[in-house]
């Protein structure tokens, strides 16, 4: 097996998280696509993992929150009509926490907008800093409870309520590609004292724009945008590590990791591409095709009982990536090739059971649909819950 020069692993990524094409890539540096996006897989695996567990204890006072849009395959109105959908065609949406002061990307996740979402969301933000803040997000209703039950009575929280109204100088097909324009801002406290001052989403909302130009599959009206959900996670995970670790933020004037005292020094380039060679396996022989017993045995789930509990748990990330998905107990860990064969029988299986109990959600927060991936902050997270 042939291992690509350090140089070009180098170029390809920085490429990628400077805002190229998957084949704009591999045409300036003179690879194939499928090479390119290899390297886009290793490198999101590698990079998820240092995020999960390098950025915890933020000493954070200011944190925003918020969701920016995406689509995987197609969008959401054109699923039911296009050819040979995958189950996670439609509306990938991705969370954001960033500290105001340091800029630093504290956590994100990968997924649907409900509620469901939103308090694994949270909870993983909870889980990451060391002391109490203010935390500001927009009217998004789903934040209320999810908030409540990461945090508690531990946080100073207000939302920041925005209305919109039409564009009405434009008319015609430019109307369409022009935003509302903001009639009012409105703060609503909701827990402790947040200071006034200080309850704003400009910050994360600026950094959405950052993502759009440093992430080409989140450029609007191309066809750059991802065909396949674990690329879209995949190319995230670099971003934030890239962001966090080697760009340097002019607010700051520094990394936002070297900023929030997570690093020690600015990182180069060099160093990221060395910390991702140092995740992935040395090179060796291609082993059969077949998989093995191993690769499919089944874990006893440490978590809950019954069918849908959420599987949160580190997975191996070589020969088993995919997902984990519990039922009666059992956490399977799957491969992705055949994921999505055994997510319908997942869900089948856990139709059949009760609902689970004492988890995080509650049954009026599972409203994610049975096989649903779930990506936070370097997590995998399945849900097979059932439908009601």
């Amino acid at each position: 097996m042939n291992k690509l020069p350090f140089e070009k692993r180098r170029q390809i990524l920085h490429l990628l998280v400077e805002g190229n094409s998957i084949r704009g890539t591999a045409r300036l540096v003179d690879v194939s696509p499928v090479t390119v996006l290899r390297q886009l897989e290793l490198a999101g695996l590698a990079c998820a993992r240092f995020h999960d567990e390098n950025v915890r204890g933020v000493k954070a006072r200011r944190v925003e929150c918020d969701e920016i849009w995406s689509f995987n395959y197609c969008k959401k109105a054109s699923v039911p009509t296009a050819k040979a959908a995958p189950s996670d065609a439609g509306d990938a949406w991705t969370w954001t926490a960033i500290d105001r002061d340091s800029k630093l990307i504290i956590s994100y996740l990968i997924g649907g907008r409900d509620a469901g979402y939103a308090h694994e969301f949270m909870q993983d933000v909870a889980d990451r800093v060391a002391n109490r803040i203010q935390l500001t997000t927009d009217g998004h209703r789903p934040y209320l409870e999810a908030v409540e039950g990461a945090f508690g009575a531990d946080i100073d929280y207000a939302m920041l309520i925005k209305t919109y109204g039409e564009t009405a100088d434009l008319g015609g097909p430019e109307r369409k590609y022009s935003p509302g324009i903001c009639t009012g801002i409105k703060g609503r406290k909701v827990e402790g004292k947040p200071d006034p001052r200080s309850i704003s989403t400009s910050f994360v909302e600026t950094h959405n724009q950052k993502m759009r130009q440093h992430m080409r599959r989140f450029t609007r009206l191309t066809a750059a945008h991802s065909k396949k959900l674990l690329n879209h996670i995949h190319m995230v995970s670099l971003y934030t590590v890239w962001y966090n670790f080697v760009r340097t933020n002019s607010a700051v004037r520094m990394p936002p990791a070297l900023a929030a005292g997570i690093a020690d020094h600015a990182w180069s380039m060099d160093e990221l591409v060395r910390m991702i060679e140092a995740e992935d396996a040395a090179p060796k022989k291609r082993g059969s095709y077949k998989k093995t017993a191993e690769e499919f045995k089944l874990y006893q789930c440490p978590i809950s009982e019954g069918a849908g509990a959420l599987c949160r748990t580190n997975l191996a990330w070589r020969s088993v990536i995919g997902a984990g998905y519990c039922t009666n107990g059992v956490s399977f860990l799957i491969s992705r090739r055949i994921r999505d064969r055994l997510s319908g029988i997942v869900a089948r299986e856990a139709a059949k059971l009760p609902a689970p109990q004492g988890f995080g959600r509650t049954d009026a927060q599972a409203a994610s649909r049975p096989g649903d991936l779930v990506w936070a902050s370097g997590r995998y997270f399945a849900s097979a819950r059932r439908r009601e």
